[in-house]
């Protein structure tokens, strides 16, 4: 599945919202830039959303009565406008909430529960974990950041002397693993962050007709980016 997160996503109803309503329209304000893009479109139950290859995401509605869950397919990139909603998700039930209910894009009790079924209970093991791609396209030059918060497994064809800016790296305390999946990096010059280390001690060689996988690691407590050799040549 491709379902989104994203922290302190939340508003303000601007009209009632209606049992049967599908679509519901957001007070503007910054926080409409936290919630994700969603293009699933209209999907008629909660299995179809969860094996769904696109994006979506949660909102829960609520007021002073109660809440609902619901699951939401469509959502542009900063616009107030959430709809192919599909209602009353997650054990909660349909109903009308008032004008100016909050929304909120949240984790759910069904996600704690889906994530668990995905832990051994022999040993705590994460299995059958699913991570995002992002794929970046042809990337020169030193205009391009690569956000590893948005994606695990990042896709790019260098085209010209490249430049590996990384943005939102993890949290105090905490440690990522990204893999870069570079196609043609050895037929230009690639730069990485200037606290980078390497496998061996220097940058590897990559191939320059061909895709390489290297793994980076980001230590917080080192403030440093590892950079590891998974594949070349990867055919």
């Amino acid at each position: 599945m491709a379902q989104k997160f994203s922290n302190q996503a939340k508003g303000k109803s601007t009209t009632t919202i209606t049992t049967a309503a599908t679509s519901v329209t957001l007070v503007s304000d910054d926080n409409i830039a936290l919630f994700p893009v969603a293009n699933t479109g209209a999907l008629a139950s909660a299995a179809l959303f969860k094996a769904s290859s696109s994006d979506w995401f949660k909102l829960v509605l609520k007021d002073d009565n109660g809440f609902e869950v619901c699951y939401c397919g469509t959502h542009a990139d900063g616009s107030t406008t959430f709809s192919d909603l599909l209602r009353g998700q997650d054990g909660t039930t349909p109903r009308q909430f008032s004008n100016s209910a909050t929304v909120v894009l949240s984790f759910t009790a069904d996600d704690a529960d889906t994530f668990k079924e995905k832990v051994s209970s022999q040993n705590g093991k994460l299995t059958g974990a699913r991570f995002g791609t992002m794929d970046l396209g042809n990337v020169t030059g030193t205009s391009t950041n690569i956000d590893l918060s948005a994606a695990t497994k990042i896709l790019m064809t260098v085209t010209g002397d490249f430049t590996l800016n990384f943005i939102n790296p993890p949290a105090a305390s905490e440690s990522r693993v990204n893999y870069l999946k570079m196609t043609n990096g050895g037929a230009h010059t690639i730069s990485y962050p200037a606290n980078s280390k390497f496998s061996g001690g220097s940058a590897p060689g990559l191939t320059a007709a061909g895709t390489d996988l290297l793994a980076v690691i980001y230590s917080d407590t080192a403030d440093v980016y590892e950079f590891y050799v998974v594949g070349q040549d990867v055919k």
